[in-house]
């Protein structure tokens, strides 16, 4: 049995709340999950902490509060900007060394995952997920403007985003 990757881009906007901003681009690569959560062929991170088993932020965005109350999601964590370049630095150190490709960890996907910057420009806000529709299940609202136009002004910016990810099996 195959397992994905569900995540959400979240920002931190200036009422203090997270919100959805873009969907995790990988959605298998066995390789990668080992690197940013554990799963699968577990990576070690050559610093004293990964972000491994951290579970929800207790202040998630509702779009996932909504995903991940019905689903049967596992091994959840979270990453900072600073850890998913970490991760991407690692992902590419293994798939380099030994002729590794990310193939070899099952159908590949593009592993690293490119971190939003402030003038990333954002679609829709992911507001919350309908199970009753298989079709369009996100809830979502249209938006024109750029991450740097959401996000929290009064702190940095490296606090005001994160990758929240789960796993299903």
């Amino acid at each position: 049995m195959g397992c994905d990757i569900h995540g959400y881009w979240e920002v931190r906007v200036h009422t203090g709340d997270w919100m959805a901003i873009k969907h995790l681009d990988n959605t298998r690569d066995y390789l990668w999950f080992g690197i940013i959560a554990g799963v699968r062929h577990p990576v070690e991170w050559d610093v004293t902490s990964a972000p491994w088993g951290r579970g929800f932020p207790s202040d998630v965005s509702s779009a996932w509060s909504e995903y991940s109350k019905d689903s049967k999601l596992h091994s959840a964590t979270w990453l900072t900007p600073p850890e998913v370049r970490r991760a991407n630095e690692i992902y590419k150190k293994e798939t380099d060394s030994h002729f590794m490709t990310p193939r070899r960890y099952w159908q590949a996907q593009p592993g690293p995952e490119d971190v939003p910057g402030p003038t990333t420009f954002v679609e829709k806000l992911y507001l919350g997920y309908n199970w009753d529709s298989w079709d369009s299940p996100d809830i979502t609202l249209p938006w024109c403007g750029t991450v740097s136009d959401l996000i929290c002004k009064d702190r940095p910016f490296e606090e005001c985003i994160r990758l929240v990810v789960g796993f299903d099996s």
